[in-house]
């Protein structure tokens, strides 16, 4: 459950290997588009001080990416949420298939 820092490691973890790969691929490419801009923007205005060329912004690559990003995020947090409810539920049949009632920890000695 790592959405915040790297969306898809924790459903590699999981061993869901390919929700895991297309969240981290989505997210990661989303993030390179970030990266391109703003390295674009700082390139652009540092020209600024030396020529009298206009930046030409491109605002397609940072909506793009950080879009992209999002759609990471948000795919990790549906399937964490998917893996929480499977858990649930396995926990659910492991206490029905179990015959004998758990210990009273005032009846051991």
């Amino acid at each position: 459950m790592n959405q915040f820092a790297t969306p898809g490691l924790g459903t590699l973890l999981a061993r869901r290997f390919v929700e895991g790969a297309g969240q981290l691929g989505v997210f990661l490419v989303g993030f390179v588009m970030f990266v391109i801009w703003f390295v674009d923007e700082l390139r652009q205005y540092y020209d600024l001080m030396f020529n009298d060329r206009q930046p030409h912004v491109r605002h397609w690559l940072v909506f793009v990416g950080v879009g992209l990003c999002a759609v990471g995020w948000f795919w990790s947090l549906v399937t964490s949420f998917s893996m929480m409810r499977e858990a649930k539920r396995h926990e659910e049949l492991m206490v029905q298939k179990s015959a004998a009632p758990p210990p009273v920890l005032g009846s051991i000695r």
